[in-house]
C-alpha cells in the first residue's frame, strides 16, 4: 500500500528533507509525524460524529493549494484508511457548490477558505485553527486498514450539461515508488 511504502521510507530517509515550500520543509519523519498526528486527530473526530467504527471507506474533502498541509492531509487520509476528494481552492462556486452535496463526510481547509464554504453542510477541520489538538495526537504509525481494492481518491469533473462525473482510483493502481 502507498502508506506502508512511504513509511519504509521514512525508515531509510529519516532525516533527509521531503517536501520544500515556501513556509517550511520537512524532513520524511516530521512529515510522517504530522501525518500521524493529523489522521488520529481525523479518526477520533469522525468517531464522535459517526457511530461507524473505522474510517474505510469514508471520503474527506481536501481543499488544494500549495502548501505543506495539503501533502499532510493527503497523507493523513490514506493513513486512516479512507478515500479523499481534492477540491481546487479557485474552483467556481457552484462546482464547489455541488461537491459539498457529495457524500463527503468531513472537509480539510485553513481558516483563510472557509468563506468558500458558506452553503456547506459538512463538517469542518479547520487546519491551523486547530493546530494545538492535533500536535497533541499521537506520532506513531497507525496500523493499516486499507485492502488494494480500496479507493485512494475520486475526482469529480464537471461532464455535459454541467453534470459532475467522478474519477476514482484504486489503490492497487498507484502503486509507484519514487526515491
Amino acid at each position: 500500500m502507498p502508506c506502508e511504502i512511504f513509511e519504509k521510507q521514512v525508515v531509510s530517509m529519516s532525516s533527509k528533507i521531503a517536501l520544500i515550500s515556501e513556509e517550511a520543509s520537512l524532513s520524511y519523519c516530521q512529515l510522517n509525524q504530522r501525518a500521524n498526528q493529523l489522521a488520529y486527530y481525523l479518526r477520533s473526530k469522525l468517531r464522535s460524529l459517526y457511530t461507524k467504527k473505522s474510517s474505510e471507506n469514508l471520503v474527506i474533502g481536501i481543499f488544494i493549494n500549495k502548501c505543506i498541509d495539503t501533502i499532510i492531509s493527503i497523507l493523513a487520509v490514506l493513513k486512516m484508511g479512507a478515500t479523499y476528494v481534492p477540491i481546487d481552492i479557485r474552483s467556481p462556486e457552484k462546482r464547489i457548490e455541488l461537491l459539498s452535496l457529495m457524500q463527503i463526510v468531513l472537509s480539510l481547509l485553513r481558516v483563510n477558505f472557509k468563506e468558500i464554504l458558506k452553503f456547506s453542510h459538512q463538517r469542518l477541520v479547520l487546519l491551523d485553527e486547530e493546530k494545538k489538538e492535533i500536535s497533541r495526537c499521537p506520532t506513531e504509525n497507525l496500523s493499516f486498514t486499507n485492502k488494494p481494492d480500496d479507493l485512494m481518491y475520486i475526482i469529480y469533473t464537471l461532464g455535459q450539461q454541467a453534470n459532475l462525473k467522478a474519477s476514482c482510483k484504486r489503490i492497487l493502481i498507484l502503486l509507484v515508488y519514487f526515491m
